[in-house]
């Protein structure tokens, strides 16, 4: 079984923040969906479109947070990092109370961004090992009946 690429979406209404974070993104083998509208993002979202999400904070006509709660709730599963140009601990706080998995400030510390995407792809290839062996696992004990 070939491990599948995971996903990152990243949303941010800078385009050039965008495209740094898709550099990344490559470099660390995830494929990328990148949006630089919020409400438009709301509106695509279903579960199973990506394994962890970069999302800005501060965006016009739907803030960070707000995507933050929709993926949490639409999929709970995907990992999201808020990020912001203007960090403050307050923000920092109610990003990780909602369910951020953690808050960068921009400009981004490419060691922590790379550390955070490489945890990422570690648990996702952990969660996948571990279901190709129950699959394994559940089919050796169907044989052996």
């Amino acid at each position: 079984m070939t491990p599948r690429q995971p996903t990152l979406i990243v949303v941010d209404d800078d385009a050039s923040v965008r495209r740094l974070v898709e550099r990344f993104a490559q470099t660390e083998g995830f494929d990328l969906v990148a949006s630089g509208d919020g409400r438009q993002t709301l509106e695509w979202l279903r579960p199973g479109l990506a394994d962890v999400a970069i999302v800005d904070l501060r965006m016009p006509q739907v803030d960070g947070l707000e995507v933050l709660a929709a993926i949490r709730a639409t999929d709970p599963s995907c990992q999201v990092i808020l990020m912001t140009g203007d960090p403050t601990i307050d923000a920092a706080v109610q990003a990780v109370n909602a369910g951020a998995l953690d808050y960068l400030s921009k400009p981004f510390d490419a060691a922590r961004l790379r550390g955070l995407l490489a945890g990422v792809r570690e648990e996702l290839d952990r969660r996948q090992a571990v279901l190709a062996s129950e699959t394994g696992q559940v089919a050796a004990d169907t044989r052996d009946r």
